[in-house]
């Protein structure tokens, strides 16, 4: 999601932030590292659901919207599994 996310906004000029819980979130997907590179994408490193950190984001820029794509756990099954237990 931020791939898509961070190509159609750079792709109107606009400059994407990308709440990341490791700073190495982004390091081998060459895509979004042309972006940060360019400028039109930059990584803040902090927690989605610590409000101190969502916080910090809003505090530092203005933004012209606010999207969230906050992922879950790639393993297979994850959400029968959580119901269950």
């Amino acid at each position: 999601m931020p791939r898509v996310l961070t190509k159609i906004y750079s792709a109107k000029g606009d400059t994407v932030t990308l709440l990341v819980r490791s700073p190495k979130a982004f390091d081998g997907n060459e895509e979004v590292q042309t972006y940060i590179k360019s400028g039109t994408a930059r990584v803040v490193v902090g927690d989605a659901l610590k409000e101190e950190d969502i916080r910090r984001v809003l505090t530092t820029s203005t933004y012209d919207s606010i999207l969230s794509s906050l992922g879950g756990s790639a393993l297979p099954n994850h959400l029968t599994n959580g119901a269950i237990n």
